[in-house]
Protein backbone atom coordinates (compact mmCIF):
# COMPACT_ATOMS: atom_id res chain seq x y z
CA UNK A 1 0.00 0.00 0.00
CA UNK A 2 1.01 3.58 -0.53
CA UNK A 3 -0.29 6.93 0.65
CA UNK A 4 -0.69 9.18 -2.38
CA UNK A 5 -0.96 12.40 -0.41
CA UNK A 6 2.68 12.05 0.71
CA UNK A 7 3.96 11.90 -2.86
CA UNK A 8 1.67 14.75 -3.93
CA UNK A 9 2.96 16.93 -1.10
CA UNK A 10 6.56 16.06 -1.98
CA UNK A 11 6.02 17.09 -5.61
CA UNK A 12 4.45 20.35 -4.45
CA UNK A 13 7.37 21.11 -2.12
CA UNK A 14 9.89 20.51 -4.92
CA UNK A 15 7.99 22.63 -7.46
CA UNK A 16 10.19 25.43 -8.92
CA UNK A 17 8.07 28.17 -7.33
CA UNK A 18 9.45 27.11 -3.95
CA UNK A 19 12.97 28.16 -4.97
CA UNK A 20 12.03 31.59 -6.31
CA UNK A 21 13.51 34.41 -4.14
CA UNK A 22 10.97 36.46 -2.23
CA UNK A 23 12.00 39.63 -4.11
CA UNK A 24 10.95 37.99 -7.40
CA UNK A 25 7.69 36.32 -6.36
CA UNK A 26 5.55 38.98 -8.06
CA UNK A 27 7.53 38.52 -11.28
CA UNK A 28 6.00 35.07 -11.62
CA UNK A 29 2.56 36.69 -11.77
CA UNK A 30 -0.78 36.07 -10.20
CA UNK A 31 -1.61 33.24 -12.58
CA UNK A 32 1.26 31.09 -11.30
CA UNK A 33 0.38 31.87 -7.68
CA UNK A 34 -3.22 30.90 -8.41
CA UNK A 35 -1.98 27.58 -9.80
CA UNK A 36 -0.04 26.89 -6.60
CA UNK A 37 -3.18 27.63 -4.57
CA UNK A 38 -5.23 25.25 -6.73
CA UNK A 39 -2.63 22.51 -6.27
CA UNK A 40 -2.81 22.95 -2.50
CA UNK A 41 -6.59 22.78 -2.65
CA UNK A 42 -6.52 19.60 -4.73
CA UNK A 43 -4.00 17.95 -2.40
CA UNK A 44 -6.15 18.57 0.66
CA UNK A 45 -9.34 17.56 -1.10
CA UNK A 46 -7.82 14.36 -2.46
CA UNK A 47 -6.92 13.15 0.99
CA UNK A 48 -4.92 10.01 1.59
CA UNK A 49 -5.53 7.20 -0.89
CA UNK A 50 -4.25 3.65 -0.55
CA UNK A 51 -4.57 0.59 -2.75
CA UNK A 52 -3.82 -3.12 -2.77
CA UNK A 53 -4.32 -6.31 -4.72
CA UNK A 54 -5.92 -9.47 -3.44
CA UNK A 55 -6.55 -12.89 -4.95
CA UNK A 56 -10.10 -14.17 -4.63
CA UNK A 57 -10.31 -17.71 -5.94
CA UNK A 58 -9.43 -17.60 -9.62
CA UNK A 59 -9.55 -13.83 -10.01
CA UNK A 60 -7.43 -10.88 -8.90
CA UNK A 61 -9.06 -7.77 -7.43
CA UNK A 62 -7.56 -4.30 -7.22
CA UNK A 63 -8.94 -2.15 -4.40
CA UNK A 64 -8.75 1.60 -3.74
CA UNK A 65 -9.54 3.15 -0.36
CA UNK A 66 -9.93 6.85 0.42
CA UNK A 67 -11.70 8.93 3.05
CA UNK A 68 -13.60 10.96 0.43
CA UNK A 69 -15.32 8.19 -1.53
CA UNK A 70 -16.72 4.71 -1.07
CA UNK A 71 -14.35 1.73 -1.44
CA UNK A 72 -13.63 0.83 -5.06
CA UNK A 73 -12.91 -2.73 -6.15
CA UNK A 74 -12.59 -4.09 -9.64
CA UNK A 75 -11.29 -7.24 -11.26
CA UNK A 76 -7.89 -7.13 -12.94
CA UNK A 77 -8.84 -8.49 -16.36
CA UNK A 78 -6.62 -11.23 -17.73
CA UNK A 79 -4.58 -11.67 -14.54
CA UNK A 80 -3.47 -15.20 -13.70
CA UNK A 81 -4.39 -15.73 -10.04
CA UNK A 82 -2.14 -18.78 -9.65
CA UNK A 83 1.06 -16.89 -10.51
CA UNK A 84 0.01 -13.37 -9.45
CA UNK A 85 2.40 -11.51 -7.16
CA UNK A 86 2.12 -8.00 -5.74
CA UNK A 87 5.35 -6.00 -5.76
CA UNK A 88 5.37 -2.40 -4.43
CA UNK A 89 4.16 1.09 -5.37
CA UNK A 90 1.11 -0.32 -7.15
CA UNK A 91 3.09 -2.75 -9.32
CA UNK A 92 2.30 -6.44 -9.64
CA UNK A 93 2.97 -9.24 -12.12
CA UNK A 94 2.00 -12.75 -13.11
CA UNK A 95 3.62 -15.22 -15.48
CA UNK A 96 2.70 -13.26 -18.64
CA UNK A 97 2.01 -9.61 -17.75
CA UNK A 98 3.02 -6.68 -15.54
CA UNK A 99 0.43 -4.39 -13.88
CA UNK A 100 0.40 -0.90 -12.42
CA UNK A 101 -2.57 0.05 -10.24
CA UNK A 102 -4.67 -2.63 -11.84
CA UNK A 103 -3.82 -1.78 -15.45
CA UNK A 104 -1.60 -3.81 -17.77
CA UNK A 105 1.77 -2.29 -18.76
CA UNK A 106 1.62 -3.26 -22.42
CA UNK A 107 4.65 -5.16 -23.64
CA UNK A 108 6.43 -5.38 -20.28
CA UNK A 109 8.33 -8.61 -19.65
CA UNK A 110 7.56 -9.99 -16.16
CA UNK A 111 10.68 -12.19 -16.08
CA UNK A 112 13.06 -9.21 -16.36
CA UNK A 113 10.89 -6.39 -14.98
CA UNK A 114 12.64 -4.10 -12.49
CA UNK A 115 11.13 -1.22 -10.48
CA UNK A 116 13.43 1.80 -10.32
CA UNK A 117 12.52 5.15 -8.71
CA UNK A 118 10.35 8.18 -9.38
CA UNK A 119 7.83 6.15 -11.38
CA UNK A 120 10.40 4.54 -13.68
CA UNK A 121 10.86 0.85 -14.38
CA UNK A 122 12.53 -1.29 -17.05
CA UNK A 123 12.81 -4.76 -18.47
CA UNK A 124 15.31 -6.28 -20.87
CA UNK A 125 13.77 -4.49 -23.87
CA UNK A 126 12.28 -1.18 -22.72
CA UNK A 127 12.27 1.63 -20.16
CA UNK A 128 8.90 2.70 -18.73
CA UNK A 129 7.62 5.82 -17.00
CA UNK A 130 4.35 4.88 -15.31
CA UNK A 131 2.61 2.58 -17.82
CA UNK A 132 4.25 4.06 -20.90
CA UNK A 133 7.52 3.20 -22.65
CA UNK A 134 10.17 5.81 -23.42
CA UNK A 135 10.36 5.81 -27.20
CA UNK A 136 13.57 4.13 -28.35
CA UNK A 137 15.25 4.06 -24.93
CA UNK A 138 17.95 1.41 -24.52
CA UNK A 139 17.57 -0.16 -21.05
CA UNK A 140 21.22 -1.26 -21.06
CA UNK A 141 22.62 2.28 -21.37
CA UNK A 142 19.70 4.32 -19.98
CA UNK A 143 20.40 6.40 -16.87
CA UNK A 144 18.05 8.49 -14.72
CA UNK A 145 19.50 11.81 -13.63
CA UNK A 146 16.98 13.99 -11.74
CA UNK A 147 13.67 15.88 -12.21
CA UNK A 148 12.61 13.41 -14.94
CA UNK A 149 15.76 14.04 -16.98
CA UNK A 150 17.27 10.82 -18.29
CA UNK A 151 19.49 9.65 -21.13
CA UNK A 152 20.83 6.62 -22.92
CA UNK A 153 23.68 6.30 -25.39
CA UNK A 154 21.75 8.03 -28.19
CA UNK A 155 19.02 10.23 -26.72
CA UNK A 156 18.11 12.60 -23.89
CA UNK A 157 14.61 12.49 -22.38
CA UNK A 158 12.54 14.89 -20.33
CA UNK A 159 9.79 12.70 -18.95
CA UNK A 160 8.44 10.72 -21.88
CA UNK A 161 9.73 13.17 -24.47
CA UNK A 162 12.92 12.92 -26.52
CA UNK A 163 14.76 16.28 -26.36
CA UNK A 164 15.64 17.13 -29.99
CA UNK A 165 19.30 17.93 -30.59
CA UNK A 166 20.48 17.22 -27.03
CA UNK A 167 23.86 15.49 -26.80
CA UNK A 168 23.77 12.57 -24.35
CA UNK A 169 27.57 12.31 -24.08
CA UNK A 170 27.85 15.82 -22.58
CA UNK A 171 24.35 16.32 -21.20
CA UNK A 172 24.00 16.66 -17.43
CA UNK A 173 21.47 18.03 -14.97
CA UNK A 174 22.69 20.94 -12.84
CA UNK A 175 19.96 21.94 -10.37
CA UNK A 176 16.72 23.91 -10.03
CA UNK A 177 15.21 22.75 -13.36
CA UNK A 178 18.36 23.55 -15.39
CA UNK A 179 20.43 21.16 -17.49
CA UNK A 180 23.22 21.67 -20.04
CA UNK A 181 25.15 19.97 -22.80
CA UNK A 182 28.05 21.21 -24.96
CA UNK A 183 26.47 24.41 -26.27
CA UNK A 184 22.88 24.53 -25.07
CA UNK A 185 21.07 25.10 -21.78
CA UNK A 186 17.70 23.51 -21.04
CA UNK A 187 15.09 24.71 -18.59
CA UNK A 188 12.13 22.57 -17.63
CA UNK A 189 9.24 23.77 -15.50
CA UNK A 190 8.75 20.48 -13.72
CA UNK A 191 5.63 18.72 -12.64
CA UNK A 192 4.59 15.11 -12.41
CA UNK A 193 4.47 14.09 -16.10
CA UNK A 194 1.10 13.91 -17.78
CA UNK A 195 0.06 10.36 -18.58
CA UNK A 196 2.06 9.02 -21.57
CA UNK A 197 3.23 12.47 -22.58
CA UNK A 198 -0.18 14.13 -22.65
CA UNK A 199 -0.51 17.87 -22.03
CA UNK A 200 0.10 19.44 -18.64
CA UNK A 201 -0.11 23.13 -17.80
CA UNK A 202 3.16 22.93 -15.86
CA UNK A 203 5.24 21.06 -18.47
CA UNK A 204 7.37 23.55 -20.38
CA UNK A 205 10.76 22.92 -21.98
CA UNK A 206 12.83 25.93 -23.05
CA UNK A 207 16.11 25.61 -24.95
CA UNK A 208 18.81 28.33 -25.01
CA UNK A 209 21.49 28.33 -27.72
CA UNK A 210 24.96 29.88 -27.60
CA UNK A 211 25.75 28.83 -24.02
CA UNK A 212 29.29 28.82 -22.63
CA UNK A 213 29.34 25.52 -20.67
CA UNK A 214 32.54 26.43 -18.84
CA UNK A 215 31.08 29.51 -17.12
CA UNK A 216 27.37 28.66 -17.04
CA UNK A 217 25.91 29.14 -13.56
CA UNK A 218 22.37 28.73 -12.23
CA UNK A 219 21.09 31.72 -10.27
CA UNK A 220 17.70 30.33 -9.28
CA UNK A 221 14.90 28.20 -10.67
CA UNK A 222 14.21 30.60 -13.56
CA UNK A 223 17.49 32.47 -14.16
CA UNK A 224 21.04 31.54 -15.18
CA UNK A 225 24.15 33.31 -16.43
CA UNK A 226 27.41 32.68 -18.23
CA UNK A 227 30.29 34.89 -19.41
CA UNK A 228 28.30 35.92 -22.51
CA UNK A 229 24.74 36.62 -21.39
CA UNK A 230 21.93 36.01 -18.93
CA UNK A 231 19.02 33.59 -19.36
CA UNK A 232 15.48 34.22 -18.16
CA UNK A 233 13.04 31.32 -18.49
CA UNK A 234 10.16 33.49 -17.23
CA UNK A 235 10.17 35.48 -20.46
CA UNK A 236 9.32 32.48 -22.61
CA UNK A 237 5.87 31.43 -23.78
CA UNK A 238 4.60 28.21 -22.11
CA UNK A 239 4.67 25.12 -24.33
CA UNK A 240 3.30 21.62 -24.10
CA UNK A 241 5.66 18.92 -22.88
CA UNK A 242 6.38 17.67 -26.40
CA UNK A 243 7.32 21.15 -27.67
CA UNK A 244 10.28 23.37 -26.99
CA UNK A 245 11.15 27.05 -27.35
CA UNK A 246 14.65 27.80 -28.65
CA UNK A 247 16.01 31.19 -27.74
CA UNK A 248 19.09 33.23 -27.10
CA UNK A 249 19.67 34.88 -23.75
CA UNK A 250 17.99 38.06 -22.51
CA UNK A 251 18.98 41.60 -23.40
CA UNK A 252 20.40 43.92 -20.78
CA UNK A 253 16.98 45.51 -20.21
CA UNK A 254 15.47 42.13 -19.42
CA UNK A 255 18.23 40.85 -17.16
CA UNK A 256 17.28 39.72 -13.65
CA UNK A 257 19.06 40.67 -10.49
CA UNK A 258 22.37 38.79 -10.40
CA UNK A 259 24.41 37.68 -7.36
CA UNK A 260 27.71 39.51 -6.99
CA UNK A 261 29.70 36.28 -7.40
CA UNK A 262 28.15 35.69 -10.81
CA UNK A 263 28.16 39.32 -11.93
CA UNK A 264 31.90 39.61 -11.28
CA UNK A 265 32.56 37.40 -14.29
CA UNK A 266 30.80 39.68 -16.78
Amino acid sequence: RRCECRSAARRLLTHPSRHLPASQVFDVGRRKMKRVFLILLLVFQAGCTSWNYRVEGKKVVFGVRSWNHAPLDYEVRGADAASFRELKDGYALDRTQVYLKGDVIAGADPASFEILRDGYARDKRRVFLSKCPLNGADPQTWHLMAEYWSRDAKRVYQGYTVVPGAKPDTFHYIKDNWAIDGGRAYHHLASYPADCGGPSQFNRLTVFDGVDPNTFEVIDSFHAIDSRQQYNALKKRPNQAADSTTSAGTSAAEQPRVPASAASRL
